[in-house]
């Protein structure tokens, strides 16, 4: 009888069924920790991804298991039934199963250099250390390469989650402080800290997009189309962006740029009226007022108790030589809504084209007064009261 034989394949069976068991106890320790965490049924898959076809059912209590009956157990992955881990608690689980197999590292070490313990069980020992490393290495080195699910589903091994996970901490705690920074109006301190945050972030779109909306409102305007241009270049623009990049672009006075951006929203939601809107407010502001009077003209008919369209209508209409068809709008638009900025702010432009700065001032004044937003108010008033003076 060839006994070296024998001794292979025994050596072989050993170092498979060791393997098989440093799966099942590692998995176990995901599933011990959900079921602590959550109180809520966790399944354990050891020998696949997920498959429950030719494999051993086993419950007890709130943890299920499918043991491949071929006891090829070279795999293993627990599924919680709970979805509502904290991130904290994300993190346990995910560690629990490397450290069960860390933990069969350093006792069976201790077991095989012991000398008072019988040789078979040192070997046996040796064996579980040896595997056991091999495993930890495994599930903690991170790895990018996707693991493919039975149900078509992809994960990462131990090692890439827990990587993903605490930057997920790290980011936690950053918006934590730019949330402090918001309330205390320090608004470019928190855009800089969302920006900080940028290389480690898994979604950097939305990121770009709140530090967009953060430098917008303490009108950091430059950095804030920074964070538009960059967020275009990732293709995760859409129409709401666009329209909020063209607003922007509008506040710098750079009508051409916002025009431009305004122009790509529409293209992805045609029958937007707000960036419509703000398509028709560019062509007055560039005076290109034939084509903004058209613009607003078929915006009213659509809404004909919006003064704002009204007002700009008639601003348009009035700087195309319809003078008193763009003062009867202006004065009707008053009629529908007499609290409308708007009005007042474009009565004052046409007062003051028509020699008469006192009155044009008053209407500026009013327009500041109801929304000191208003778009170049307070321009408008600088060059009333110059022209009063």
């Amino acid at each position: 009888m060839d006994f070296g034989f024998l001794y292979f394949l025994l050596f072989f069976l050993l170092i498979f069924w060791v393997r098989g068991l440093t799966i099942l106890l590692h998995e176990l320790g995901h599933a011990l920790m959900a079921i602590y965490l959550s109180r809520e049924k966790v399944t354990v898959y050891v020998g696949s991804f997920g498959e429950r076809k030719d494999t051993i059912h086993l419950k007890l209590g709130l943890l299920e298991c499918y043991l491949k009956k071929n006891m090829a157990w070279d795999r293993g992955l627990c599924v919680p039934e709970s979805k509502n881990f904290t991130l904290n608690g994300q993190i346990w689980y995910t560690v629990m199963g490397p450290v069960v197999t860390v933990l069969c590292f350093f006792g069976f070490g201790a077991l095989a250099i012991r000398t008072e313990v019988p040789a078979l069980l040192r070997i046996f020992s040796c064996f579980f250390v040896f595997i056991t490393c091999l495993d930890a290495l495994r599930c903690l080195i991170p790895s990018k390469q996707p693991i493919l699910m039975a149900d078509d589903g992809i994960t990462y091994n131990d090692g890439q989650l827990l990587r993903n996970l605490l930057q997920q901490k790290r980011l936690a705690l950053k918006f934590k402080e730019v949330e402090i920074a918001t309330n205390q109006k320090a608004y470019e301190r928190a855009g800089d800290l969302l920006m900080e945050a940028m290389p480690k972030a898994k979604n950097k779109s939305d990121l770009y997009r709140y530090a967009a909306s953060v430098y917008s409102e303490g009108k950091y305007y430059e950095k804030a189309i920074a964070c538009y241009t960059a967020l275009e270049q990732e293709g995760g623009m859409d129409s709401n962006d666009y329209n909020h990049a063209g607003l922007i672009f509008a506040y710098l006075l750079q009508y051409e740029n916002a025009l431009s951006y305004f122009k790509k929203a529409v293209k992805l939601q045609r029958d937007n009226n707000l960036v419509l809107t703000n398509i028709a407010f560019s062509h007055l502001m560039l005076e290109q007022y034939s084509t903004a009077f058209e613009l607003f003209d078929e915006l009213f008919q659509k809404d004909p108790e919006n003064a704002y369209l009204l007002a700009n209508r008639g601003l348009a209409a009035f700087k195309t030589g319809q003078i008193t068809a763009g003062l009867d709008d202006l004065e009707r638009a008053k009629r529908i809504d007499p609290e409308e900025s708007y009005v007042y702010r474009n009565l004052g432009i046409a007062l003051l084209d028509q020699g008469d700065p006192t009155q044009a001032n008053e209407n500026f004044i009013k327009a500041q007064v109801i929304n000191p937003q208003t778009h170049l108010i307070d321009s408008l008033l600088e060059k009333a009261m110059a022209a009063e003076a």
